[in-house]
């Protein structure tokens, strides 16, 4: 999630002794290890700022529209240009931005970033509109269903401890035209504060929607947990909020859906914001990247279901970016399952940016920072 306003919700940091930044040989579940952790030599460069534009944002959350075409949702963005190797310090900050991959080539494709307003002054590609909660939108996670896609975004509200207030679904139904011609509308849930939510990642299995999500639990022993909650996709279609979900609860040491969020099944620690969900079918495996912002490793957990368990989470890789001057935060991991090509490899993005001042983002080392990174895993059966 976007971190411009500073407001870092942050889980629990699993203690594993790290020898080297990218580990091979971690077991990850029963039989299945990592392998290798490598900057992706493919699609390392292709959300590196532009010379003249798009300078940098986070969320980095695709969704494929096509067998060809990828949707890419970015939040808070810098519009503006580069000063040789440093980001001008004229520029406009807008709350979000969208980006189009073409993957109708070899890869990485290519990627043209969207936006609102004019050459005087660029605004949100997703304004926010009056009656819905918040003062300006995070988006951050999307699905197809059909020809439509839907659009998953925090409502921000500022001035407030109280910063998330619902959840904001978008829903685009011409999601195949260029993003200046979509058609949309926007509404809220009635689901989801700052302290618990319902869409971090999602993974679809027919007739449900699977939503991963977070917790802050009141058990002293327990922080930000993982939690699950499901809604039929038709519900969502139909155009159905938060009265058609259902969570996976506890009740006598057991797992049972219920209508209310209560009494949550902590799944794994840390729970967190922004992830994703990757399903190996060869292995019938799924795999789940998680990370606490203020550390630098990401971890990586798997489970056979996704109701549980889930291994406990391993950590994969040692982030480079927090060896830099100044502090920083590292988040929104989330791998990309359209971009790989055989079972077991994984294609990740992690974003990073500045704690307590913008400023270094202005400079030649920050302009390293706030943009998202690539990563190749790689996992093998043993």
């Amino acid at each position: 999630m976007s971190r411009w306003l500073l407001l870092f919700p942050i889980g629990i940091f699993v203690s594993l002794v790290i020898p080297s930044r990218a580990l091979a040989g971690e077991a990850i579940h029963s039989s299945f290890h990592v392998e290798s952790v490598t900057v992706d030599p493919v699609y390392h460069s292709l959300l590196i700022p532009e010379s003249t534009g798009w300078l940098g944002s986070d969320a980095a959350c695709s969704i494929p529209t096509s067998s060809t075409r990828s949707v890419w949702l970015f939040g808070d963005t810098l519009i503006g240009f580069l000063e040789g190797k440093r980001r001008s310090r004229d520029f406009d900050f807008i709350n979000g931005t969208i980006g189009i991959q073409d993957r109708s080539g070899d890869p990485p494709g290519s990627m043209t970033f969207f936006w609102k307003g004019d050459s005087e002054k660029a605004i949100s590609f997703f304004p926010h509109e009056e009656g819905t909660s918040g003062h300006l939108y995070w988006t951050t996670l999307g699905l197809m269903l059909g020809d439509e896609l839907f659009i998953y975004a925090y409502p921000i509200k500022m001035g407030t401890s109280e910063w998330i207030s619902d959840t904001t679904l978008i829903r685009v139904s011409n999601p195949q035209a260029s993003p200046p011609e979509w058609e949309y509308t926007i509404r809220d849930l009635g689901i989801g504060n700052t302290r618990q939510g319902f869409h971090s990642a999602v993974y679809v299995e027919e007739p449900y929607a699977y939503f991963l999500g977070y917790n802050d639990f009141e058990d002293p022993s327990h922080t930000r947990g993982a939690v699950l909650a499901r809604i039929k996709t038709a519900d969502i279609v139909a155009g159905k909020g938060g009265e058609a979900y259902e969570y996976w609860c506890e009740s006598d040491g057991n797992g049972v859906w219920n209508q209310e969020p209560e009494n949550l099944k902590n799944l794994f620690e840390p729970g967190v914001t922004e992830t994703g969900l990757q399903y190996i079918q060869e292995w019938d495996l799924f795999v789940c990247p998680i990370y606490s912002p203020s550390d630098d490793e990401i971890l990586l957990t798997a489970s056979r279901e996704l109701t549980g368990p889930w291994c406990d989470p391993v950590s994969i890789y040692r982030i480079p970016e927090h060896e830099v001057s100044f502090p920083i935060i590292s988040y929104a991991v989330r791998p990309h399952p359209e971009l790989s090509t055989k079972p077991g490899e994984i294609i990740l993005t992690y974003n990073t940016n500045a704690v307590g001042s913008t400023d270094p983002l202005f400079t030649e080392e920050g302009y390293e920072i706030y943009w998202p990174r690539f990563l190749r895993v790689e996992m093998v059966v043993e």
